[in-house]
């Protein structure tokens, strides 16, 4: 018989056996659907909500070739360089308040040519652009506070003019963000003014850009904007693969119990001319045609699903995202990665059951287990390697510490798995103190180790996710500023009465001290500072006692004569440099530490009032706010009723709000939920697949026990303990599994201080075994003792 006719021959045996058990086949399916359904979705989502160059230029330059900034003299004359026939037009931003209706709101005031070369950084949604000196654009949060439609006037209190609402305006990176669109202002810019320019034809940006630099400008163009790397495609594939290995574990758990059971089929065959090649090839044949079913099951949820959420991502994210598109490329990957996870996951038991002598095959004796000592050695070891990828990695950097990290993610996680068929053997030699249902579980599962450590590692693998992210979070709410932009007893007070509003607030709430929070400017633009010899800066707050008091500062003093307080950098007795936008150094003061709790975004020193005129600078709102705003700092913790009171003072105040750290809890938090609820439909799915499979397995010796007086209900009682005692296995596994990646990504990639959230990995450890106990028990029917299989 040709190789073709006995391929197709037992084709036929594999799609009559796929045919003959549905269920089993659509399990198997499902557990392919998973990831590839994760992966489609995952990297639609992406491929929207990240820019393409295309997209990364247009909100960058506009219409133009080139964006020129810096100081307002050095601008001027670089302006002068530029080729003839070059348009510019300028874009300047600066604070403004709007006047409307008795309330007075604080904005963004941006003067250029909206519909011009700045089409694309600033875009009109609704109307039109102003044309006229009278006119304005609004961005739609100004609009919906004061009630304004299209055709109202509105007054510009610090440019004095009355004006006319003709559009609506959007920042497309911030959505949110209220901004007021004009041509031109009669106030003085106290902002940033960029100008873009058009170059003509035949000019070279690169050249001209390099003459601009060389007057003195900064100037970006085009080829500079940055190229999207594709390190996030990257990487979600890399954390997509763990989930095709966490599959793969089970499936190939999945057709070792098939084969098993099939064992005296498999000897026929061989009896019967059938080579070994022939059995592995069908068995690969019939494994294909699963999981290409599974995978396009799962092409179709995962981009189903993200259609769904489409909609909601520029809520989200909250910014302008691209339209809807799905990368065929990526769609074939996820296909590609189900397929050959399931046909590499089936190769071993096809080849172990293919191996056996006809003579044991048709017998139908299970072959003698492997012993356990050797794979709790190798798990030691991968845990031992893991555990050095991530010393590596705390050492490296860049894309170096990345991939340590992974690597040694990867390692700790087939580690412990590696050391589960150990446990599960040692364990069942002390099951006998415990009541029957558990008893017969835990003696099955360390009969079967072979299919159960698998199911145990796959079930690790997905919970030690939620426990890297839960220590993840945990550490980083640990460290300077966290995930919150104030400390648990500070409050901001934003807004054109920050000040009436912080000594309201003062007077009602036991505040131990305030201070106005300002940046020091040299410009227009503001200062950083940072060390000499070291790449850490930040921004440089204007203050004195007072304001080191607010910020939690060891010793609060003022800073003079040439000194400069270092309140989130350890820099004492360093000598520190100031430096404007371009990294100039003008200046260079002593670094005095005065240690401080401080969580202000980029915040690293504070300058004395009395060193402005030293050093020629000026005082203005801090980098990111378009008005002044005040700092307070309470005698404990801010509470929920404590921050309502404080927001209800405010709001009677038009145009001021508060922030506080308590406002920004709630990511962290529905990070790690989500991660725990992926988790924890990934852990019961593998349940789901191994208490069928191992009901099956285990029919024969159901009837033993109904033969022996055991009640029907057993059945159930030993399902939950079967699907209890795995997931409460694998979840316990999963902790050291999952602190050892988190451990590499806080301490070498974050550089935070490590901290272990025990409250969170209790929850991770017992939820999955409860409901997994709670489920089989309601899903399992009291057996109906049949005859052995």
């Amino acid at each position: 018989m040709s190789l073709l006719r006995r391929l197709r021959a037992m084709a036929r045996v594999e799609i009559r056996h796929l045919v003959g058990a549905p269920a089993r086949s659509a399990l198997i399916a499902a557990l392919i659907a998973l990831p590839v359904a994760a992966l489609a979705g995952a990297s639609t989502l992406l491929g929207i909500v990240v820019r393409t160059t295309p997209e990364r230029v247009h909100q960058n330059l506009g219409r133009a070739d080139l964006r020129v900034a810096g100081a307002p003299a050095r601008v001027q004359r670089a302006l002068t360089q530029l080729p003839d026939g070059a348009r510019i037009e300028s874009l300047a931003l600066s604070p403004e308040y709007l006047e409307v209706r008795g309330l007075k709101l604080a904005a963004a005031l941006a003067a250029g040519q909206i519909d011009g070369l700045a089409a694309g950084i600033l875009r009109i949604t609704d109307g039109r652009a102003p044309r006229g000196a009278d006119e304005v654009a609004l961005s739609p949060v100004l609009i919906d506070v004061a009630g304004i439609q299209l055709g109202d006037r509105v007054r510009l209190a610090t440019d004095g003019r009355d004006a006319t609402v003709v559009g609506t305006v959007i920042d497309p990176e911030r959505t949110t963000r209220a901004v007021i669109a004009t041509v031109s202002t009669d106030a003085p810019v106290t902002g940033a003014t960029t100008y873009l320019v058009a170059l003509p034809p035949l000019a070279d940006p690169a050249a001209t850009a390099a003459t601009l630099r060389d007057a003195g400008a900064q100037v970006l163009t085009a080829t500079e904007v940055g190229d999207t790397l594709g390190l996030e495609q990257q990487l979600l594939f890399v954390l997509g693969g763990l989930g095709f290995v966490e599959a793969a574990l089970v499936v190939a758990a999945a057709f070792a119990v098939g084969l098993r059971r099939r064992q005296r089929e498999v000897g026929m065959l061989a009896a019967t001319g059938a080579g070994r090649e022939d059995v592995v090839g069908a068995i690969l044949v019939s494994a294909g045609m699963i999981a290409i079913a599974g995978s396009l099951l799962g092409v179709a949820v995962g981009v189903g699903a993200a259609g769904l959420l489409y909609p909601y991502l520029d809520g989200w994210t909250g910014r302008l995202v691209g339209p809807f598109e799905v990368s065929p490329i990526a769609l074939l990957a996820a296909m590609s990665m189900g397929v050959l996870t399931a046909v590499l996951a089936a190769a071993w038991p096809a080849r172990t059951a293919a191996r056996l002598p006809i003579r044991v095959a048709l017998s139908g004796r299970r072959p003698p287990p492997q012993p356990s000592g050797s794979w709790v050695l190798l798990g030691v070891v991968l845990v031992a390697l893991g555990f050095g990828l991530i010393v590596v990695a705390r050492y490296a950097i860049g894309t170096t510490a990345l991939l340590a990290t992974l690597g040694g993610a990867v390692l700790g996680v087939f580690g412990c798995g590696a050391c589960s068929p150990w446990l599960l053997e040692q364990m069942a030699c002390v099951a006998s103190r415990l009541p029957l249902p558990w008893r017969l579980a835990v003696r099955d599962a360390g009969r079967f180790r072979s299919r159960n450590g698998p199911v145990v590692t796959a079930i690790l693998a997905g919970m030690a996710l939620s426990v890297t992210v839960a220590a993840a979070l945990a550490s980083i709410g640990e460290g300077d500023g966290g995930w919150t932009t104030l400390r648990d007893d500070q409050l901001r007070v934003n807004g054109p009465a920050a000040a009436e509003a912080g000594r309201r607030i003062a007077a009602a709430l036991p505040v131990e001290a305030r201070a106005p929070l300002r940046a020091a400017y040299l410009e227009g633009e503001p200062i950083r500072a940072r060390v000499v010899g070291s790449q850490e800066h930040g921004w440089v707050a204007i203050g004195d006692a007072g304001l080191l008091d607010t910020l939690g500062a060891t010793v609060a003093e003022p800073t003079t004569d040439g000194q400069i307080a270092a309140v989130a950098l350890d820099a004492f007795g360093a000598d520190a440099e100031l430096v404007t936008r371009d990294w100039r150094i003008f200046a260079t003061a002593t670094a005095v530490d005065r240690r401080a709790d401080v969580a202000v975004p980029g915040l690293a020193f504070v300058l004395a009032e009395t060193e402005l005129t030293r050093h020629g600078l000026t005082a203005g709102p801090a980098p990111g706010s378009s008005s002044a705003s005040w700092l307070l700092r309470l005698a404990g913790p801010l509470t929920k009723p404590q921050l309502e009171r404080a927001r209800s003072i405010a709001t009677e105040l038009a145009g001021t709000s508060v922030d506080a750290g308590l406002l920004h809890r709630s990511a962290p938090r529905l990070m790690y939920s989500i991660g725990l609820l992926l988790s924890l439909v990934t852990g019961l799915l593998v349940l789901g697949v191994a208490t069928a499979l191992t009901a099956v397995e285990s029919r024969n010796d159901q009837v033993i026990l109904a033969t022996v007086g055991a009640a029907p209900s057993l059945s159930r009682a030993h399902a939950a303990a079967r699907a209890g005692y795995l997931g409460l296995l694998g979840c316990l596994l999963a902790v050291p599994a999952g602190l050892l990646p988190a451990f590499g990504i806080m301490t070498s990639v974050a550089s935070v201080t490590f901290v272990v959230p025990w409250t969170e990995i209790v929850v991770t450890a017992l939820l999955l075994p409860a409901v997994a106990y709670l489920g089989a028990w309601c899903l399992t029917r009291p057996a109906r003792w049949a005859r052995p299989a």
